[in-house]
């Protein structure tokens, strides 16, 4: 799912795709190019009609395509390692998230039983008819741990 959704991978997906077709057009021989000029010159106090062609044919030296065919397969290569790399990268955070909050969630439930559990002994103590110094002393002592344990569930909750 996170991999469908990446604007990084959507991205190099296109250059590669881009650079396909590069690789097929060096590979071509270029179309030539035709100019064709009119116009009105002046020169010497004379004036007339001036005409312009000119044609222009780009001429590869021998085994120049093929390495600039190459140079493109060079690059594709490179595209292709960076994408394998960003995949590896989606995948490997997604995991590591996934990871986080499942232990992030057993932290969460843990605290919630330790509350239960000091909750029932508050409880109790508070229901006893006489209330003694020592079982004041443990009921103060659990309060106080149950309002850690408060603060730590919370402080997992933001996590």
């Amino acid at each position: 799912m996170a991999e469908k959704n990446s604007p990084l991978l959507l991205s190099l997906n296109a250059d590669l795709e881009s650079l396909f077709y590069q690789r097929k057009q060096q590979g071509k021989t270029q179309n030539p190019f035709l100019t064709l000029d009119y116009g009105r010159r002046s020169a010497a106090n004379e004036s007339g009609a001036e005409y312009a062609f000119q044609f222009e044919q780009p001429v590869y030296f021998p085994g120049r395509k093929e390495l600039r065919q190459l140079l493109v397969d060079n690059d594709s290569k490179i595209k292709e390692i960076q994408l394998a790399e960003a995949n590896n990268s989606i995948r490997f955070n997604a995991l590591r998230f996934t990871y986080r909050y499942l232990v992030s969630m057993g932290k969460k439930n843990h605290v919630k039983e330790r509350l239960k559990r000091l909750s029932i002994l508050e409880s109790y103590i508070r229901a006893r008819p006489f209330v003694t110094p020592q079982a004041k002393t443990d009921l103060f002592i659990i309060q106080r741990k149950i309002l850690a344990l408060r603060k730590h569930f919370n402080d997992l909750e933001l996590d």
